[in-house]
């Protein structure tokens, strides 16, 4: 497995011992919300630096620090919206990161893509860690990468084209601001590959199975806006029948319905944040209707479970 710098004898980020809550705030001006918290609570004190830097045209944060855990929880994400991926990349020591139902351990060299509109929690317990975080806007991710790229996403170490992306990333690293442009291509095309290699890897029948379910979630994507779309629109487009292709959904442990719905909370959560970021305002109730909802109180229901707050409280936050 290909190694990062020798940290020791080049180190990424400079720690200095620092009060946690200094270090947060740094954190949280270059990542967004999160809550630090010190393995010595006594003294609230840990050795660490955030560096803001730039890779393949993202904006990047090179992370050191001994803290016992960094999260991010419901108060942060209705406070400081997830508009990013970050790809997590481990360059020293180790960090378990869960997200979701699954926990991860990372070791020098592997990467995990953490999706920021979910809870996240980075365990250091105590041991010095050194990480790098590539912040991806989260509508470039979905172009490029597709929706395979949301809801978290381990990346095998020991995986060839993990390796692959470890190099161009070294490569990346030690050029600075200015980058070769066609590394910075290698380096996201690598990304998308790993990101669609599953497909590759399983037989015709899980491809075809795959296949569609990919193609119904970009059918769900494209017209969650009409207020009419259903499962059986769905099916009749992909020519299948809704049996069928509720069978392929419940495979991942989705459902139409479901996918449906969180496709267009999606978009209301979208229109929200950009017009809490412009400083301009629709009704909520126009926005749900532009997006699908027909029952508001369906809706708001619905925005609660998904995002953790009501979609007032999220159009309001600063």
């Amino acid at each position: 497995m290909l190694e990062f710098y020798d940290v020791s004898r080049r180190p990424l980020v400079q720690p200095n011992v620092v009060h946690v809550e200094e270090f947060a705030e740094h954190l949280r001006d270059i990542c967004g919300g999160f809550d630090v918290v010190p393995f010595d609570r006594k003294t609230a004190q840990l050795t660490g630096d955030v560096k803001q830097t730039s890779v393949a045209g993202f904006e990047a944060a090179l992370v050191g620090l001994n803290a016992k855990n960094v999260q991010r929880d419901r108060r942060h994400l209705r406070d400081t919206p997830g508009e990013h991926l970050f790809l997590l990349f481990q360059l020293q020591g180790d960090c378990q990161v869960a997200q979701g139902e699954g926990v991860t351990q990372l070791r020098p060299g592997g990467m995990y893509l953490v999706d920021s509109t979910l809870p996240s929690n980075f365990i250091y317990n105590g041991c010095h860690s050194q990480q790098l975080s590539v912040h991806i806007p989260r509508q470039d991710g979905r172009v490029l990468f597709g929706e395979s790229c949301f809801g978290g996403v381990e990346f095998r170490a020991q995986d060839p084209i993990v390796c692959a992306i470890t190099a161009v990333l070294q490569k990346l690293l030690n050029e600075g601001l200015e980058p070769n442009p066609m590394l910075s291509k290698a380096f996201i095309d690598l990304i998308g590959s790993y990101l669609y290699i599953p497909k590759a890897q399983a037989g015709s029948t899980q491809y075809a199975a795959m296949d569609l379910l990919e193609r119904a979630k970009t059918l769900i994507q494209k017209n969650a806006s009409d207020p009419k779309f259903n499962t059986e629109m769905l099916a009749q487009a992909l020519g299948v029948s809704s049996r069928t292709l509720q069978r392929h959904f419940e495979s991942i442990g989705e459902t139409i319905t479901g996918s449906i719905r969180d496709a267009r909370l999606d978009n209301v959560y979208e229109i929200l944040i950009r017009d809490r970021t412009k400083g301009s305002r629709q009704k909520i109730g126009d926005v749900a209707y532009k997006c699908g909802f027909g029952d508001l109180s369906y809706f708001n229901r619905s925005f609660r479970q998904r995002f953790g707050c009501t979609p007032k409280a999220m159009s309001q936050t600063q």
